[in-house]
């Protein structure tokens, strides 16, 4: 034997001619989607939860183990005995006895909403029933929580001190960390409302908002809270203030003389007042709110992005295609804007007047500390990005034992459209380059520069140049520089 190969129909097949002729030696009848060596003649192919073995180089396979994930599709072995595989759920699992038993080493839930601070770098993920923290975006440590569950928003005032707001069936929950996040604890604020978005303009000063028109303040960073009049019953989803002054609230009114209707409020001095600015009838629901001055506001509603300059008296759409689902957005800037949806990553460096899509992957929640610098979430992953979103990055060191060598693969899928993703390893800390050429040897793009830790990574591009411009079909070559060493493949793109 010199080759394995597995597929989607469930077939296992070997060569021994270098890839002349192949031999079926195994049908499994489930899609096998990964496929490892752990030496000694054993192999491990996995897909749909189903875990096959080889002792024999493939000529004979056993059904190891069938777990109750069948979205468990990747499968590595570093030895004998320790594997991991990992789950679309978001779930990865460790054996250190060669299959026979498996534990989870991470949290079985999805990240659904993403916070950072740029100074010094703190990045908390929200779960179901915990939170990741990491200090440089790229490395991830979990803390699992049964209090972290039903929560809606969470917001640090400095890389210690953290909130979580959320409830459900008018169950309040209000919890505060002071070790940035390994440990929570619940405050009663002496109310029956789910609470939606926590805000702070300052150390001192801060917001809650939540359902039935509910808006809470804190003058001493949280210590304590009070009622505000919000001057409405509408179910309020999100609150931003410009400085500890001038904020905005945004909702829905489900009853009264304004059921029906997205509603903005605002406030001119600190909340003492809140006046309704604007109430319509816009299909959906007013869901965030970014503020860029104290008149300058754009609100996300289901499958619209609005704009208000006068404070929200009168809002212009920015956006608006009834096909695509937003289910969050983050300006850094005036001009420079993302919003995440199901249909991918869409990014306007034109204030909102035109956008494309930077990525096209499903996507629930996303964060920019600068305008090339901001993380992604989706189902199963943290991506970020170092160039504005031309290219993402998903580390996979947390995964797998650390390389040997440096390697790059080859890309997969190959041919691809509209987009492919490239891997590589690094065995030390290295100074990395990775950049796209067309046939001709001009660069297209470049999709990484910068030093990384030692591990396995993987990036996606796709598609475009470094204008943002999608590229025409054919063959593209990917150039791997590091330490001296150049590696170059070749991939093909068809439209």
């Amino acid at each position: 034997m010199d080759g394995i190969a597995i597929g989607v129909a469930g077939s296992i097949l070997v060569t021994t001619n270098s890839g002349t002729t192949w031999i079926i030696k195994h049908n499994t009848g489930t899609g096998l989607r990964s496929l490892t060596y752990s030496g000694s003649s054993i192999w491990y192919a996995i897909g749909n939860g189903k875990l096959y073995k080889s002792n024999d180089n493939g000529d004979t396979w056993t059904l190891k183990k069938e777990f109750s994930d069948f979205n468990i599709n990747k499968v590595f072995f570093h030895s004998n005995t320790i594997g991991w595989y990992a789950s679309s759920s978001g779930c990865i699992g460790k054996t250190t006895n060669s299959g026979d038993d498996w534990f989870n080493t991470t949290p079985t839930s999805p990240t659904n909403k993403i916070f950072a601070l740029s100074s010094p770098l703190n990045i908390w993920g929200l779960q179901d029933n915990g939170i990741i923290h990491s200090t440089d975006g790229k490395k991830w440590k979990y803390y699992e929580s049964n209090l972290l569950n039903n929560i809606n928003d969470v917001y640090f005032k400095n890389p210690l001190i953290g909130f979580a707001v959320g409830g459900f069936n008018l169950n309040t929950k209000f919890l505060r960390t002071t070790d940035a996040g390994k440990s929570w604890e619940s405050i009663s604020l002496g109310i029956s409302e789910n609470l939606n978005s926590i805000f702070f303009a300052d150390t001192s000063f801060g917001w809650i908002v939540g359902t039935n028109g509910l808006i809470m303040q804190t003058l001493d960073g949280g210590e304590t809270w009070g009622m505000q009049n919000s001057t409405t019953s509408a179910h309020l989803n999100d609150v931003i203030f410009y400085n500890s002054q001038v904020g905005y609230a945004v909702g829905k009114s489900t009853y009264g003389p304004l059921t029906g209707k997205n509603i903005i409020l605002r406030t001119l001095n600190s909340g003492l007042l809140w006046e309704i600015v604007y109430a319509g009838s816009i299909q959906g629901e007013f869901k965030k709110i970014a503020c860029f001055d104290s008149s300058t506001i754009v609100i996300q509603n289901d499958s619209y992005l609005l704009k208000s300059v006068d404070g929200g008296i009168t809002i212009n759409t920015l956006y608006n295609n009834s096909t695509v689902y937003i289910k969050d957005f983050y300006f850094t800037d005036l001009y420079t804007g993302w919003f995440a949806s199901p249909n991918g990553i869409y990014k306007t460096n034109t204030g909102g007047s035109s956008w494309i899509q930077n990525l096209n992957i499903s996507s629930n929640s996303l964060f920019f500390i600068t305008p090339i610098k901001g993380w992604v979430i989706t189902d199963n992953a943290v991506l970020f990005t170092d160039n504005g979103g031309i290219s993402e990055v998903r580390v996979e060191e947390n995964y797998v034992s650390l390389p040997t060598e440096f390697e790059l693969y080859q890309n997969f899928p190959n041919p691809f459209n509209p987009s492919t993703t490239i891997s590589f390893s690094l065995p030390i800390t290295s100074n990395v380059k990775l950049a796209i050429y067309d046939i001709t040897g001009s660069i297209v793009c470049e999709l990484v520069n910068e030093v990384l830790n030692s591990g396995k990574y993987s990036v996606t591009w796709n598609g475009k140049n470094h204008k943002g411009n999608g590229v025409s079909s054919g063959v593209y070559l990917y150039q791997f520089s590091v330490n001296g060493v150049n590696k170059t493949k070749k991939m093909l793109l068809l439209k």
